[in-house]
């Protein structure tokens, strides 16, 4: 058995960075975005690559999730280490209403 705990710390973040809003965006949980980020988990705090949910959220193809994190304030606008905006993701990955979403976000 896995012992996790009944409460888990969700403003808890390991040293890669990788957060469980991180998490959440990955998997399309969007049932978890507001008590995330109600216990003061930055919106757009970044693992070690410099990702944040919404670019996660946004290469998955989880528009619900994406929007979601619009609306609550995440920037759309900031780039990872490679250089790459979540609308730059999206279209690589041929998520076009998301990246579409995404541009007229950051005012692309």
């Amino acid at each position: 058995h896995l012992l996790v705990p009944s409460r888990p710390k969700l403003d808890a973040s390991p040293p890669d960075g990788y957060s469980f809003l991180i998490s959440a965006a990955q998997g399309g949980l969007l049932q978890f975005v507001d008590p995330i980020v109600a216990s003061v988990v930055p919106i757009d705090a970044t693992d070690r690559f410099g990702t944040t949910a919404l670019m996660y959220a946004a290469e998955q193809g989880q528009s619900a999730f994406v929007e979601a994190l619009l609306a609550r304030g995440a920037d759309a606008s900031l780039r990872d280490r490679e250089g790459h905006t979540a609308e730059a993701i999206a279209r690589a990955r041929q998520h076009g209403a998301i990246a579409s979403l995404l541009s007229a976000q950051s005012g692309g």
